[in-house]
């Protein structure tokens, strides 16, 4: 499954002109295409679950076109990413399912796309009732890095699993739902053979395969393009070049051994040398470079060592453990500007004995991983915290700098709205937050005064007024609009029929209490038009639009379409589904 810039085009109708306006049709086809993709029944072949629920989600993109489900959750704060994976199965799964534990009769094969089955009472299909069986699955997997990968099999009841013709797990027992875990070497591209057996005993049923590695966090293994959590891009960050090794005797730092480069400091092997040249004892090292930070915010550093060690960030020292100990962990954590460059020093000594040295980091929008150069490919951005208790998602290129942009409304406690620019790196600014009214929903896009930037309509669900929030190069101010005699209904814009005068805006359509519609247009003097009431055939367009959007806002399903496939979000079971 690959998922391209045509579906958000098409999605959300981007405007190529930077001065056109949303349209009535834009919106018409979109929610038209949603209730209708709704409607179709196709077989499910993917499924990823969702942890709480979404709340909301949109279709964003990040700066190298990778097209992105960012889904909030209310409760928790946290944005969420989904995006297809580029590791894991090749292919589909080959799968055999039994009748008994004892995996000797088979009654049934198929494909799956990822080994994740939350039977609960239920069984492998729904033609079977049995309530006792057996799986089998068989297929190749293929990696993104080259590491050590820890593989979990999270299973009720019994399970045996082997990588690379390797028996890594092996629990064949009843049990509740339990993990266990097998690590296993692999190599960056290359495909390996993989087999889970699995059997249920009566009762509750749960098979799922999940893997990690120190380059990404636990998840379960899907099939390459499918959907899952993060995504994915070159990382525009680390260090500037790889690291400057010096290398010296003893621990004093003055009789030079030699010099050289290292991509990653992960020197964890007792029997090998850090690098050819350098002694297995007593001896000491530098290693300096520059960090090319992403965003502005919190980052910890993580050192762990055998013996001493040393860690300075911008010339001041986080850690300072200069002493003989066994492998241990120190972790700091500093703020960090976007776009410094920052000068990052490690300094090591290995007395005797076994020896030990990995340093990793941790910032905003990615994971626990190694710090290297810039330039490698990485999976970001599993959750990221979000001002107070996020209501709804909206995607939009505000600047039209090519980036789609994210906006969310906080409709309880705050009444704000919050606006997050997608940075030179492909990363999410911190959000500009700004008061709208007591309880802010519906948004609408536009270029309110023609002045190339997109401006904003915001209705609050129980004021009687909307707010404009205008886009001032990438700083927006709000300001209340005209008010209405009673709380707005809803809000849509309505192009003028007649030769639009390019010194006033398209008219912004309020819904009244009693179902009727009166709108109201910007001037260019900074003024809005007395309340209109409005045509029959407006009535008619706006009364479709209000309809659709009310039967899109109260199902349990949310459809995007690209070429025989649906992604949905299926609310109900809190998960997103990929149906062909």
């Amino acid at each position: 499954m690959i998922i391209t810039k045509r579906i958000l085009d098409l999605f959300f109708c981007t405007q190529t002109n930077r001065k056109k306006i949303l349209s009535v049709f834009c919106i018409v086809t979109s929610l038209l295409s949603l209730s209708l993709l709704s409607q179709t029944k196709s077989k499910l072949v993917s499924q990823t679950h969702i942890e709480n629920g979404f709340d909301d989600l949109t279709l964003w993109e990040t700066k190298n076109d990778l097209p992105v489900i960012a889904g909030i959750q209310y409760q928790t704060g946290l944005l969420h990413f989904l995006s297809p994976t580029e590791q894991g199965f090749v292919g589909n799964i080959e799968a055999h399912y039994f009748s008994e534990p004892e995996l000797k009769k088979e009654i049934l094969t198929g494909k799956e796309s990822a080994i994740y089955f939350p039977y609960g009472g239920e069984s492998f299909s729904p033609d079977y009732a049995g309530d006792s069986f057996g799986a089998r699955w068989i297929g190749k997997i293929k990696s993104s890095y080259s590491e050590k990968y820890k593989f979990t099999t999270r299973t009720d009841d019994g399970t045996r699993l082997w990588v690379d013709g390797k028996l890594i797990i092996d629990q064949w027992k009843d049990m509740g739902t339990s993990e266990f875990s097998g690590e296993l070497a692999l190599t960056a591209g290359k495909e390996y053979n993989l087999k889970m057996e699995y059997y249920d005993r009566g009762g509750d049923a749960y098979a799922e395969l999940l893997w990690e590695s120190p380059s990404f966090s636990k998840s379960t293994i899907r099939k390459i393009g499918s959907l899952d959590y993060g995504y994915s891009l070159v990382t525009p960050f680390g260090t500037e070049t790889n690291w400057d090794a010096n290398y010296f005797k003893g621990r004093e730092f003055k009789e030079p051994i030699l010099k050289n480069k290292t991509d990653v400091l992960n020197f964890i092997s007792s029997a090998e040398p850090f690098t050819k040249g350098v002694p297995l004892e007593n001896f000491c090292a530098r290693f300096s470079s520059f960090l090319q930070v992403p965003v502005t915010g919190d980052y910890t550093f993580f050192v762990t060592s055998d013996d001493g060690v040393r860690v300075k960030i911008a010339n001041q020292t986080l850690i300072d453990q200069w002493t003989w100990m066994g492998p241990t962990e120190f972790s700091e954590t500093t703020k960090l500007n976007e776009g410094d460059p920052v000068p990052i020093e490690i300094e090591y000594f290995q007395g005797g004995g076994g020896k030990y040295l990995k340093l990793e980091w941790q910032g905003p929008g990615f994971v626990r991983t190694l710090l290297g150069a810039k330039g490698k490919k990485e999976r970001f951005a599993t959750a990221v915290p979000l001002p107070l208790y996020p209501g709804k998602v909206f995607s939009y290129d505000l600047n039209s700098d090519n980036k789609k942009d994210l906006v969310f409304t906080h409709p309880t406690y705050s009444g704000k709205v919050s606006i997050a620019f997608q940075n030179k790196f492909g990363f999410l600014k911190n959000p500009i937050e700004l008061k709208v009214g007591k309880d802010p929903s519906e948004i609408l896009f536009l270029d309110l005064d023609n002045d190339l930037d997109i401006d904003m309509i915001v209705r609050s669900k129980s004021d009687s007024q909307f707010y404009i929030l205008w886009n001032e190069r990438d700083s927006f101010r709000a300001e209340p609009g005209p008010k209405w005699k009673e709380p707005i209904q809803n809000i849509k814009i309505l192009p003028s029929y007649s030769k639009p005068n390019p010194n006033e805006s398209d008219y912004i359509v309020l819904g009244t209490k009693n179902g009727d519609y009166v709108k109201t247009k910007w001037k260019k003097s900074n003024t809005w038009t007395e309340f209109e009431s409005i045509s029959q055939q407006e009535s008619k367009e706006i009364k479709e639009m209000i309809s659709k959007d009310t039967v899109l806002s109260s199902s349990e399903k949310k459809c995007i379409s690209h070429q025989k496939q649906e992604i949905c979000y299926d609310k109900a079971k809190q998960e997103v589904q990929i149906f062909e």
